[in-house]
């Protein structure tokens, strides 16, 4: 199974992804230069271009759409795309014009994660401040004792990600307003804090708190604390013997009725069934 979320939505980093299969590979073009490999056989894996030179990209897709990228773009690939790409303006002393990095995503539950259905460009970072995080990822997956080292590629994988859904996310200006309320609610997502609680924080309204968040995270402040709830309650279920109310109040809920129905909502399962590995498929049908 496949899910589509985009690197702004806040489902992407409220569940526990999984990373694996990564290469990593730091290129150097030269004027004209092209790559035609994925324009006949479909990209086998996802990938991240992080343009950090003056080079110009063309991505031309199979249906003949293109995208032009350049510096400090971050460009996303997804798994089964088609394309060409062709760069102009490298030059001899370029000691490196890009890092492309190859890769499976998965969430918690074994489904593959994509975060666009077609290549695009994520974020523009002129300074690419990714460039460090890059390097640090590029380094881990080409130490020679690569067979031991798979902890640290994924830790450097999740840091490379995290600086790029910082990135994302930082296009919209609506979020700096809010941000305090935001990173305090995500620290104290098993309290029952009133919401007023981090509109103060920000010094607005209650209800501009609200828009600005709703405006960047597509979800209320209540419905964004819940998604994280859920996430931590599932990860219980899976990996304690907790009971479901212990469970409920470990994440929030004073009421365990309630917690259930807010866990079937989000997952389309009780709290029992997800802990005995049920699941629902794309259709909607239940697999016990």
């Amino acid at each position: 199974m496949t899910r589509l979320i985009e690197a702004k939505d806040a489902a992407l980093t409220a569940q526990e992804l999984q990373v694996r299969e990564v290469e990593a590979v730091r290129q150097v073009w030269r004027d004209g230069w092209k790559y035609t490999g994925f324009l006949k056989n479909p990209r086998p894996k996802s990938g991240l271009v992080l343009i950090c030179s003056d080079i110009r990209g063309v991505f031309e897709m199979a249906d003949g759409k293109k995208l032009t990228v350049g510096k400090g773009d971050i460009v996303y690939a997804p798994r089964g795309s088609c394309y060409q790409v062709t760069f102009h303006g490298g030059k001899e002393e370029s000691r490196m014009d890009s890092y492309t990095f190859h890769f499976h995503l998965h969430n918690e539950r074994g489904e593959e994660i994509l975060l666009a259905n077609r290549p695009t460009v994520l974020a523009n970072d002129p300074a690419c401040h990714f460039a460090v995080a890059a390097e640090a990822l590029w380094r881990a997956v080409h130490r020679a004792d690569v067979v031991q080292n798979l902890f640290k590629i994924k830790a450097a994988f999740y840091a490379l990600l995290d600086e790029v859904i910082d990135q994302v996310r930082g296009r919209d200006a609506g979020f700096y307003p809010i941000r305090a309320g935001v990173e305090a609610l995500c620290n104290e997502w098993d309290r029952n804090e009133h919401m007023s609680r981090y509109a103060e924080l920000c010094g607005v309204c209650e209800s501009y708190f609200y828009l600005l968040f709703k405006n960047c995270f597509g979800m209320s402040p209540v419905e964004y604390r819940n998604r994280i709830r859920m996430t931590n309650a599932g990860s219980l279920l899976i990996n304690s013997d907790l009971s479901v109310g212990e469970i409920a109040e470990l994440v929030g809920f004073e009421d365990p009725f309630y917690f259930s129905r807010v866990f079937r909502r989000t997952f389309g399962l009780s709290p029992l069934q997800y802990r005995k590995g049920a699941y629902k498929d794309e259709r909607g049908v239940f697999h016990p």
